[in-house]
């Protein structure tokens, strides 16, 4: 075993991700026919007996006690051979001379797949050297030896020990290939963002073939680069970048991937997506994230969405699920598109003839459905008050969250009914479960106003007063003033209720009432942190917002309000 040709594989690496693959269960039998006959070969041709044993034993591969017999023999015989000139080494020869007989032993337990002892003869070796070059070495076979394993533990000590080294010295092309193995490191322990930045620093100067081609850094170095770079970065070291472009198309689906995402191509991100899954999938070295985003993906695609009322923030909120691929979006609005929805909702294609005399559903349907083919979006007719959603939401056996939410001029409201939830979040260094209970929307806005605290948002108290006008005068947005407002609605109850006009400002009030087309700006904040929640109560991990949550764009500011009862935890 040696750090390998320019261009060729460490065999041990290549012979790794056979066994990965002949144990993998979505590789079709047939495959793994030839798969085995691969494995058995090189253990026959490198007289690998320890391995041989510990795969018959896991049913791997089927035990022939003669060949086992005869390869420990064989090593036996070896390994006699090399304690001899180990002896010669240090009766006659020079330190450097013993230093070359111990690493051959340490290599020739690598090369049969004895780790422990393999371990314990590069330790040895280590004692013997001086040069800190040459230690750097040893730690280079030991970092092969931990990925031909998967032993991230040895993986991770030995990346620490090897920069410890370096602040005795060391020259750059060495350090330059511990880049690549830290980033390796990384991306399997799904620390994306420091292996994408330790890849993309050794795209010129890269020479590490001995654990994977060049082909393969580059998948990698784009795929960590997507999920962590924002846009610009993005465009300027890998969309551009020339070492990436002259291996891009070589990649099954990665020229498609990376630029239909980066050209906001939906579509044909979403196909090309599908193809990187599958090469993910059969990825021995990025197993750990794959199986990860598998089962947070596997959760998602069971998550069901019913949206009524496509105003634009449900249109924004809508996007970001569909791209997360839940299983379905049911849309539900049987209002006709007018240029006033035109403004805020980014679904609805500027030309008149495409959506004139349809309705909001229809229109949004077909848009979200090119965000993501892979989502099954459908219309269903008929609009349903949110008290009574709410309501028969909380009357189902199996608990389905609530949620509404709303965007006023420059302002947005929403409010979260996920009933008794239960979820896991990180407390110093450990998880605990926490539990909270949610009120639903009335039972929320039935709160005596004398029991929330003065220093609660202006806009939940301005966003009931404007409600219950509408609800008692049969307005709808837009159709009351700021004057009637005050007549009939606000001034009479606001000394029943000792609440001044600091606690809800008339200016407030007018913005709200007076802004009848949403801020689209405000619409993409507040949908997006929706998405952002609902996507957390799905994987069940981090605290969700309870249970009203406002944001206003003249200061920027997000706030969170629990108009209920506290939780326990």
């Amino acid at each position: 075993m040696d750090g390998g040709a320019e261009g060729t594989q460490q065999p041990h690496l290549i012979l790794a991700h056979k066994l990965f693959l002949l144990t993998h269960p979505d590789v079709q039998d047939i495959e793994k026919v030839q798969l085995k006959s691969d494995v058995l070969s090189s253990i026959k041709s490198d007289g690998m007996a320890p391995l041989y044993e510990t795969l018959a034993a896991s049913s791997v591969l089927e035990l022939d006690q003669s060949l086992l017999d005869s390869m420990r023999a064989s090593n036996e015989e070896e390994l006699k051979k090399l304690d001899e000139k180990i002896a010669d080494a240090e009766e006659n020869l020079g330190e450097s001379e013993v230093r070359e007989a111990h690493l051959a032993k340490g290599l020739y337990f690598i090369r049969i797949s004895d780790k422990e002892k393999a371990l314990e003869q590069l330790k040895l070796t280590e004692g013997k050297t001086v040069a800190v070059g040459q230690k750097m070495d040893l730690v280079f076979y030991t970092l092969q030896l931990a990925f031909f394993y998967m032993d991230f533990d040895l993986v991770s000590k030995s990346i620490d020990k090897a920069k410890k080294l370096f602040e005795e010295g060391g020259d750059w092309e060495r350090k330059n290939r511990l880049k690549v193995y830290e980033g390796l490191y990384c991306m399997s322990t799904r620390n994306f963002k420091k292996a994408a930045s330790l890849f993309l620093d050794s795209i010129s100067t890269f020479t590490t073939y001995e654990i994977f081609p060049y082909e393969t850094f580059i998948f990698y170095t784009v795929l960590t680069s997507i999920i962590t770079l924002d846009r610009v970065s993005l465009k300027q070291k890998v969309v551009d970048a020339p070492e990436i472009l002259t291996v891009l198309g070589k990649i099954p689906f990665l020229s498609e991937f990376l630029n239909s995402l980066y050209e906001c191509q939906y579509k044909a991100f979403f196909s090309a997506f599908a193809g990187m899954a599958e090469q993910i999938k059969f990825d021995r070295l990025d197993q750990k994230g794959e199986e990860l985003t598998e089962q947070e993906t596997a959760l998602l695609t069971k998550f069901h969405i019913l949206a009524s009322g496509i105003k634009g923030t449900v249109a924004e909120y809508c996007k970001n699920t569909v791209l997360a691929r839940v299983g379905s979006v049911t849309l539900m609005d049987d209002r006709l598109v007018t240029e006033e929805a035109l403004n805020a909702n980014f679904l609805i294609p500027p030309d008149e003839n495409a959506y004139r005399g349809k309705t909001l559903t229809e229109i949004c349907c077909d848009s979200l459905r090119d965000f993501n083919p892979m989502v099954l979006v459908s219309v269903v007719k008929g609009f349903t008050s949110l008290m009574s959603v709410n309501e028969q939401c909380r009357k189902l056996s199996k608990r389905v969250a609530f949620y509404t939410i709303d965007c006023r001029d420059s302002c947005g409201e929403i409010f979260f009914d996920l009933q008794d939830y239960k979820y896991t979040k990180k407390q110093l260094k450990e998880t605990v479960e926490c539990e909270q209970h949610f009120p639903s929307f009335q039972e929320a806005i039935s709160v005596p106003w004398k029991l929330i605290p003065r220093r609660t948002a202006k806009l939940y108290f301005a966003m009931r007063v404007i409600e219950v006008f509408e609800e008692n005068e049969g307005r709808k947005h837009g159709e009351c003033s700021l004057l009637d407002l005050l007549l009939k609605s606000w001034k009479p109850k606001r000394n029943s209720v000792r609440l001044t006009e600091s606690h809800i400002p008339d200016t407030l009030l007018e913005r709200l009432i007076s802004g009848t087309i949403e801020f689209p700006p405000a619409c993409a904040i507040v949908g997006g942190i929706l998405a952002q929640e609902v996507i957390k109560a799905v994987s069940g991990k981090g605290d969700p917002v309870k249970n009203f949550f406002y944001y206003d764009a003249q200061d920027g500011k997000g706030v969170m309000e629990d108009i209920f009862n506290s939780f326990t935890c």
